[in-house]
């Protein structure tokens, strides 16, 4: 009977221990699939964080970029505004340009005239000249008013 509960612990026992061992195995299967996914997750993770730094590298230069676009953008701005300024004041200078030019040809119309008028007067004067040197009768003293009356006509012309 001892003999018989002996074996029959011995069975349990046995039984126990293989169920145990399956136990086992079935934990070590698990702890195995357990560590493929961490070393997986790992793996993601230092992708992902990889990812993130490209990430934070690209943001950083698309902020860069960003501000020299905008810096040109003001450069442009600028240089635009300078243009319309220089424009503006190259229209004053041109009106200005204009205005002299039309000053200095109707300055230059009048010198004409005036010289005219000079040559004639002394051509005339020079008649009367020769006229006074030529006919010793002739008044001396209407020669002034000849002058003043060729004046006047010249300067009515």
């Amino acid at each position: 009977q001892q003999l018989q509960d002996a074996r029959e612990e011995a069975e349990l026992t046995l039984l126990q221990l293989h169920q145990v061992q399956e136990e086992l195995e079935h934990i070590f299967l698990e702890h195995r699939k357990s560590q493929e996914q961490i070393t997986a997750l790992e793996a993601q993770l230092s992708q992902a964080s990889t990812e993130a730094d490209q990430l934070r590298e690209a943001a950083a230069s698309s902020s860069h970029s960003i501000n020299e676009l905008e810096q040109s953008q003001q450069q442009l701005q600028d240089a635009r505004e300078e243009a319309e300024l220089t424009l503006l004041q190259l229209h004053q200078v041109q009106e200005e340009l204009e205005y002299q030019f039309l000053e200095h040809r109707k300055a230059s119309q009048e010198c004409d005239g005036l010289q005219q008028q000079l040559a004639a007067l002394r051509a005339e004067m020079g008649y009367y000249f020769l006229l006074s040197q030529a006919d010793p009768c002739l008044d001396q003293s209407r020669i002034p008013q000849l002058k003043g009356l060729m004046r006047d006509t010249l300067i009515r012309r």
